[in-house]
């Protein structure tokens, strides 16, 4: 924050000049790969910790549902949005809870 209000201050009308020629740019880049590999393994390790107390079947049921959900988003691109597939996971959470009991 005190880089860029100084880089601002310094630089007047042109910071957005002075901020594309210095290190952000090509930091943000790096720590955006970092950042994409930290929530793709995340996002297992948090799946099967929540998927633990209902044992092979439902993480099963659940890699099933993620399988769907990146086929729908191929098939149907950007009509096919999150909380479709949201309300698409919740339904298929409350059928296997249905037919499990």
């Amino acid at each position: 924050t005190w880089w860029g209000l100084r880089t601002g201050l310094e630089s007047g009308m042109r910071v957005g000049g002075a901020i594309s020629a210095s290190l952000v740019p090509r930091a943000a880049t790096r720590a955006g790969s970092a950042a994409a590999f930290a929530v793709g393994a995340a996002v297992p390790v948090a799946a099967g910790w929540l998927l633990r107390p209902f044992g092979i079947a439902g993480a099963a049921s659940g890699l099933l549902i993620a399988l769907v959900g990146v086929a729908l988003a191929n098939w149907f691109g950007a009509r096919f949005t999150a909380p479709r597939f949201g309300l698409l996971a919740l339904g298929a959470t409350l059928l296997l809870r249905w037919v499990t009991t």
